[in-house]
């Protein structure tokens, strides 16, 4: 996953990713190797282990995302 990833990224120093359905949290600090990552989960016991990692979290569901493209300004 890590080369796809890398070469999504490329080019790109101030990527955006959003981690759809994070859990936990446990990809987010591998995610932001590659640029700003942002957590999204539909539940809130993940979210409250996830907040240990540091990066920003959203509650709500992939369907229905709960804000605009411009959520991490470039």
């Amino acid at each position: 996953m890590t080369p796809l990833l890398a070469r999504a990224t490329a080019g790109l120093p101030n990527a955006r990713i959003l981690d759809c359905g994070c859990g936990t949290g446990h990809n987010l600090r591998w995610l932001a190797q590659h640029g700003r990552v942002i957590g999204l989960d539909y539940t809130a016991s993940g979210l409250i282990v996830a907040k240990g990692v540091g990066r920003p979290l959203v509650r709500g569901d992939a369907m229905s995302l709960p804000f605009t493209a411009d959520i991490m300004p470039t």
